[in-house]
């Protein structure tokens, strides 16, 4: 490890991260459904950020608050998918190891980390229980020298890509219930009989380098891999749930600096009638939010490097790490939703930072959201009462056929999705193309006779109006 003092590590790295992104655009614009290819996660945690997370006794950086969230703040400037990568890795998995892992562990693990690219991860949720502690049915039975544990865990950030894991289970009775009570595990994938199968990968609606997928668990790890908790292991989750949301608190504070700063920015260079954006008072006030938001933010990262030492029980910290994680998300939600406002069409590029906050809130506040707000956030397109959800799905199936091509709506389903996982430049050669050949095609010729004469479109079906290529390899 480099003798640089953390301070002037974490801005060498984030300026690293910052030449990573801008030379490897693929890293957030390509939807990696799998993760990041090895080869680019390679290239950005090469400075080791993760020491900063693994106490100075095993070599690390000292494992200190403040710098943990500078870290996260630094990444997340960067990029909001990076900084929770390096969240879960750390307060998720580093940390817990740390405080809770037996030394035999802890000292395997960390030199892993500190010798190799490694990530780490937690797979608590269940497809049928979700966090309900008690009714989780992952379970583990013990023999001499290992544990047995079985059972499926899904919505784990970092599915198949993290090379350690920390899982909970429940302890399997004689009478084949299981015990009230949890424990967690460590699992190394590279260690015989502890490799977890991915099942399947979800797709996601952003943060495209991160993994989320469903896992069955049926691995066999030693003794010596099981955390011991300081009373019970559900307070022993509480703690690590708890450390972890309160830490949230860097991202955002990172996420919301980047939108400020971009905002100002853009404002700068924009003008509108001869006047440049700053001087518009409903653009100042959208300015002053950002800036408060990023004063408050500031205010708990303060209050969290007080508090969130792992030498602190942060088991009675449920008010506070849950609120932070709330007002935080939806303060990131809010100043992206200012910087899109800010910025015009320009925000509403894939590529374009603010557009990411939408999934980051909805991936980690997993709340409800109503009709209205979907609407709002464009997850649905439309709001209609219940009783009239057919009638107006009918009128809009006959609206598309009457005055659309077939051809091209074909085109477009298609277009949309195979486009979401091309980088921009890729996309725009493919729209360029498909443009062009819809310019050949006979539907061009009918749509505008119909105009010229005042009638309806009369489009061929599928097939035999306009063709486009993709129709002759799809038949090939």
């Amino acid at each position: 490890m480099n003798h640089l003092d953390n301070e002037t590590f974490i801005a060498e790295f984030q300026k690293d991260l910052r030449d990573n992104l801008t030379r490897f655009p693929e890293i957030e614009t390509v939807n990696h459904m799998e993760g990041l290819p090895r080869n680019l996660l390679n290239k950005i945690l090469a400075p080791n950020p993760l020491s900063i997370f693994i106490p100075t006794e095993y070599g690390g950086r000292g494992d200190k608050p403040s710098d943990c969230l500078s870290l996260l703040e630094a990444t997340a400037y960067e990029s909001i998918a990076v900084g929770l990568m390096m969240g879960i890795s750390g307060s998720l998995f580093l940390e817990p190891v740390g405080k809770y892992g037996q030394d035999e562990a802890r000292r395997r693990i960390f030199k892993s980390f500190l010798d190799t690219v490694s990530l780490g991860g937690l797979m608590i949720t269940e497809p049928d229980f979700g966090t309900d502690a008690l009714g989780m049915q992952t379970s583990f039975n013990e023999s001499d020298n290992c544990f047995s544990l079985k059972g499926s865990k899904h919505w784990g950030g970092l599915t198949g890509l993290a090379d350690f894991w920390l899982v909970t289970a429940r302890k399997e009775k004689k009478n084949k219930s299981l015990s009230r009570d949890i424990n967690l595990f460590i699992v190394e994938k590279a260690r015989p009989g502890q490799k977890i199968e991915v099942e399947e990968y979800y797709h996601k609606l952003g943060l495209f380098l991160i993994p989320y997928g469903l896992n069955k668990i049926d691995v066999c790890v030693p003794t010596t891999s099981r955390l011991i908790p300081q009373t019970s292991g559900v307070k022993l989750m509480m703690d690590l749930l708890h450390r972890s949301r309160l830490r949230l608190s860097g991202i955002g504070l990172g996420f919301i600096k980047r939108m400020l700063d971009e905002a100002i920015k853009h404002c700068r260079q924009r003008s509108v009638s001869g006047i440049n954006l700053l001087g518009y008072d409903q653009v100042q006030h959208r300015i002053s939010q950002l800036q408060a938001w990023y004063t408050i933010n500031s205010a708990m990262c303060y209050y969290t490097s007080r508090v969130s030492g792992v030498s602190e029980n942060l088991t009675s910290f449920g008010l506070q790490a849950n609120s932070t994680k709330a007002v935080v998300t939806d303060m990131m939600q809010d100043a992206a939703q200012s910087l899109l406002q800010l910025t015009g069409a320009k925000g509403y590029r894939r590529d374009q930072i603010a557009g990411r906050a939408v999934a980051l809130d909805l991936l980690l506040s997993a709340r409800v959201l109503l009709a209205e707000e979907m609407a709002e956030l464009g997850l649905v397109n439309k709001v209609v009462p219940g009783d009239d959800v057919m009638a107006e799905s009918k009128a809009l199936a006959l609206q598309l056929a009457e005055n659309v091509s077939p051809a091209s709506m074909a085109t477009i389903k298609r277009q949309v999705l195979a486009e979401s996982t091309m980088t921009a430049e890729g996309a725009l050669e493919s729209s360029n193309a498909l443009m062009y050949e819809s310019l050949r095609g006979a539907d061009l010729t009918e749509g505008v006779m119909s105009f010229l004469e005042k009638r309806q479109a009369n489009f061929a079906p599928l097939g035999s109006g306009t063709t486009f290529n993709w129709m002759h390899e799809e038949r090939d």
